[in-house]
């Protein structure tokens, strides 16, 4: 193995990588933004109580 080919794979995998981590941040960061709306809404069924109880 030589270093440009060590290089090489070690640059394909750390954006392949980047690639994967932008791609899932976003398609679940959309989805998060959709729920916040929804609980903004007031549509959404939320587990959170923000009455202010206990605070």
């Amino acid at each position: 193995m030589t270093w440009k080919l060590l290089w090489k794979m070690t640059l394909v995998t750390f954006v392949s990588l980047f690639l994967l981590m932008a791609l899932a941040t976003t398609i679940l960061g959309a989805l998060d933004i959709r729920r916040l709306f929804r609980h903004l809404r007031g549509d959404g069924d939320s587990p959170d109580d923000s009455t202010g109880s206990g605070h």
